[in-house]
């Protein structure tokens, strides 16, 4: 996959402007949909059941955020994939703090068995605890929703889940990798200070869901949002003096990203 082909995807996100329906936790709402929208996309935040068997006509694709997990969110998010499901709207979910408890952990394999998940994208102790081959609460591998591992260290089984589930894993961390279990990107960009700002992560999930919008070949899309997230945070970090205005000035660097500027700086790598 070249350079070309991922900007011209983020420019179908800016030409398109799809619907993302995101059930995301209170804590991010306001700075995902602000990053949205600076990418070209459009936003909506409802996990109300009855609301999304409307909503879904316009949608074209959703976000599952498992940050506010309690049973009344356990409800909206299951009616929430059966009508996506039902009706072939592609789906990005975020495992939010699985491996840290037995409640999100099995909540979190529940979701990626039952239901047809394009993308998972998770930080490296979120992906492991989805392998079935060994039990990740008892790993240490986590410290709340915060990995205690590296990406690389992760990997294989980022590719054995991937195969298993016929979906695409993005691991973030501080390189990130997206594999369809096959296949292996391997991208070096992004910046300490998005460690240091509240739901660059969640963020990066449903930024995600922008570009499965758009392009169907998943695989591609899902590189092509994090290539493009990852040098928006290293060009922004450059003109931050910390994590105040690494903040905005990632959605402003977003907002203005030149081809140019885009292609000089990523560094891909297919393994």
């Amino acid at each position: 996959m070249i350079k070309d082909n991922i900007w011209n995807i983020f420019q179908k996100v800016r030409k398109k402007n799809p619907l993302i329906q995101n059930i995301t936790n209170f804590v991010v709402m306001p700075y995902t949909a602000n990053i949205l929208l600076a990418a070209g996309a459009s936003p909506i935040m409802s996990n109300i059941t009855d609301e999304f068997k409307e909503l879904y006509k316009a949608t074209k694709a959703i976000s599952i955020n498992i940050g506010m997990l309690d049973p009344l969110w356990e409800k909206n998010i299951i009616e929430s994939l059966k009508i996506a499901k039902a009706h072939g709207l592609p789906v990005v979910f975020d495992p939010v703090g699985s491996g840290a408890t037995n409640y999100r952990t099995n909540f979190s394999k529940k979701i990626i068995k039952e239901f047809n998940i394009k993308v998972v994208r998770g930080n490296p102790s979120e992906i492991l605890s989805l392998s079935s081959s060994l039990n990740a609460n008892s790993s240490n591998a986590s410290k709340g929703v915060d990995s205690c591992i590296d990406s690389e260290q992760v990997l294989e089984h980022a590719k054995i889940i991937a195969k298993t589930y016929n979906t695409i894993i993005a691991l973030t961390g501080k390189d990130d990798y997206v594999t369809d279990g096959e296949q292996i990107y391997k991208l070096s960009n992004g910046s300490v200070l998005m460690q240091k700002v509240i739901g660059m992560g969640c963020t990066l999930s449903s930024f995600i869901a922008s570009f499965i919008a758009v392009e169907k070949n998943y695989l591609n899309s899902a590189v092509a949002a994090v290539a493009i997230y990852g040098v928006a945070g290293q060009l922004a970090e450059r003109i931050s003096s910390g994590p105040g205005s690494f903040q905005q000035n990632f959605i402003d660097t977003l907002y203005h990203l030149k081809k140019e500027n885009f292609i000089n700086n990523l560094i891909i790598l297919k393994c």
